[in-house]
C-alpha cells in the first residue's frame, strides 16, 4: 500500500506517535536525547519518501519497527554496552533513585525486542497499541474492528510468551526488587 500523506496529516501523525515512540527508542538507547533524534530521523526518512515509499502493515506497526531498526542500527554504530560482570558489582553500583535506568538496560530491552517480533502479527500489533500507545481494550477494538475480548486474549496471549521468553531475566529483577524493599 503507498503511503499517501499530505503535510498536515504527516504533521499530526507526528505529534500522535512521537512521544510514544520516543519513549521505545529509549528502552534501547538510554538516552532521551539521542531517542528524539533517531525518532526525528525516522519521521524525515517516511517524509523524504513518502511517493514510493509502500507500507504493508499499519501505520503505527510501521513506525515501531522502524524506530527498533534505527536504534539498533545506532547501538551498533555506537557500540554502547553495559558491562557489569556479577552480581556483586551490579548490587554496588545500584542508585535505588536511579532503579528506573537500570531497568531499561540494554540486555533486557532486546530481549523484550525479540520477543514482541515472535510474536503473530495481529498479536504484535494489539499488544504495541496498548503498551506503547495506553490505548484502552475498548480503543484497540474500535481501531480494529474486533471484539474487546479478542483484544484480551491477544493481550493475554502476549503476556504469556513474555513470560516464557523473559524468564532468564527473573535472577535481574529479583535483584532490583530485592534493593526496592531495604
Amino acid at each position: 500500500m503507498r503511503l499517501i500523506i499530505e503535510a498536515s496529516g504527516f504533521e499530526r501523525l507526528f505529534k500522535e506517535k512521537f512521544k510514544s515512540l520516543v519513549l521505545y527508542a529509549n528502552t534501547f538507547l538510554n538516552d532521551f536525547e539521542i531517542s528524539k533524534e533517531v525518532v526525528q530521523s525516522v519521521f524525515v526518512y517516511i517524509w523524504e519518501r513518502k511517493e514510493k515509499l509502500e507500507i504493508r502493515s499499519s501505520i503505527s506497526a510501521y513506525l515501531y519497527s522502524s524506530v527498533y531498526n534505527a536504534s539498533i542500527q545506532y547501538l551498533r554504530k555506537n557500540k554502547r554496552s553495559l558491562t557489569i560482570t556479577n552480581s556483586d558489582e551490579l548490587i554496588k553500583s545500584i542508585d535505588t533513585s536511579r532503579v528506573e535506568h537500570l531497568i531499561e538496560s540494554k540486555e533486557l530491552n532486546v530481549a523484550i525486542q525479540k520477543t514482541l517480533m515472535k510474536l503473530p502479527k495481529q498479536c504484535r500489533i494489539i499488544f504495541s497499541m496498548s503498551r506503547f500507545e495506553s490505548k484502552k481494550y475498548s480503543e484497540i477494538a474500535t481501531i480494529l474492528g474486533i471484539s474487546s475480548k479478542a483484544v484480551e486474549k491477544q493481550i493475554t496471549k502476549a503476556l504469556k510468551i513474555f513470560r516464557m521468553e523473559l524468564s532468564d531475566f527473573l535472577p535481574f529483577l529479583l535483584i532490583i526488587l530485592e534493593i526496592l524493599n531495604r
